[in-house]
């Protein structure tokens, strides 16, 4: 799926994107040229989105149980109450991000920058926070 069928099934209501695959997509971009695009209460299970910008995307209660998320740009993102359950997060930008009750157990955050982000009650059992930076939170 390439990120213009991805904006236009999200415009049409969709919400289950379960296993889809947008490696290095950019889609702060994408959210900016359409205002009140979000991806809050999505389901991306699995999802490749290896290297995507989503700086200040709004993504709460989103599914993200087993996806690629390293290197993903998540500044300033809303992810709270989201499940990010087995995720690679490796090297991910999380600075500044609202990461209230989200579950990141069994994750993997090596390297991930967590600075500024707000966790509120964030659930981290089993995962690999080796190199993370918690600073400021």
């Amino acid at each position: 799926m390439d990120v213009q069928e991805f904006l236009e099934l999200m415009k049409a209501g969709r919400r289950d994107f379960t296993g889809v695959s947008l490696k290095g997509a950019n889609l702060k971009e994408a959210c900016e040229e359409e205002p009140g695009l979000y991806l809050a209460v999505s389901i991306l299970t699995k999802a490749n989105l290896e290297g995507v910008n989503l700086e200040g995307t709004q993504m709460d209660s989103t599914y993200l149980k087993d996806a690629n998320l390293s290197r993903a740009n998540l500044k300033n993102v809303q992810l709270a109450y989201s499940f990010l359950q087995r995720a690679n997060l490796t090297d991910a930008d999380l600075s500044g991000a609202i990461l209230h009750e989200s579950n990141f157990d069994n994750a993997v955050l090596i390297g991930a920058n967590m600075s500024g982000a707000e966790m509120h009650q964030a659930g981290f059992s089993g995962a690999n926070l080796t190199g993370a930076d918690f600073s400021r939170t």
